[in-house]
């Protein structure tokens, strides 16, 4: 059972990486990333329409954004670059053709997550952050090394189960919280792709 849960984790991980990249890694720190002011008000501006709003996490629901320890969002599908440049500068940075857009998508690795990119309509926007360890929590305070139970207990019943993950969905955004013997030992939002 174990092995089979081991296999069903590397399968979704693989998926992710496919779907993102196919490439070559850059230098570390470097960036595609703009910097400047207007593109972090626009990043302000879409944080706010994508934040999941009190209510909801009030009802027993997962928060789709993901908020770093030190307090920026990142929502799925929001243009990367303006979050980039607030995040600074990552430890590593992997650029690669899309496998499944036209263009080219990175992977940047920060303390604890990492966030990969998608380009879309000459800009690269949020495709899947991964929480890698218990430096970082979602909004409901759990990590890497959390019981599913508690999982369940702070966002609901979720929409799929299976020996591996549970998966909460909403309007195409995942929360994804991969597990085995008995912890969670990944966290991943992401969209899926049609």
């Amino acid at each position: 059972m174990n092995m089979r849960k081991l296999i069903c984790t590397a399968l979704c991980a693989v998926t992710l990486t496919a779907l993102t990249a196919c490439g070559e890694s850059i230098p570390s720190g470097s960036t595609p990333a703009a910097t400047n002011a207007t593109n972090a008000t626009n990043a302000t501006s879409d944080n706010a329409a994508q934040t999941t709003t009190e209510a909801q996490a009030a009802a027993g629901e997962p928060n789709y954004v993901f908020k770093t320890a030190s307090g920026i969002e990142i929502p799925v599908k929001a243009e990367c670059d303006p979050i980039v440049a607030q995040l600074g500068a990552p430890k590593e940075t992997f650029e690669a053709p899309s496998c499944a857009f036209e263009g080219k998508s990175y992977t940047y690795t920060y303390d604890g997550f990492t966030l990969e990119t998608y380009p879309d309509g000459g800009a690269n926007h949020v495709f899947a952050v991964t929480i890698k360890d218990a430096t970082q929590k979602t909004p409901e305070g759990l990590t890497v090394g959390s019981d599913p139970a508690d999982v369940k207990k702070l966002c609901g019943t979720p929409e799929k189960e299976a020996p591996g993950f549970l998966r909460y969905s909403k309007d195409g955004i995942d929360v994804q919280f991969f597990r085995e013997d008995g912890k969670v030992t990944s966290i991943v939002y992401t969209f899926r792709v049609s």
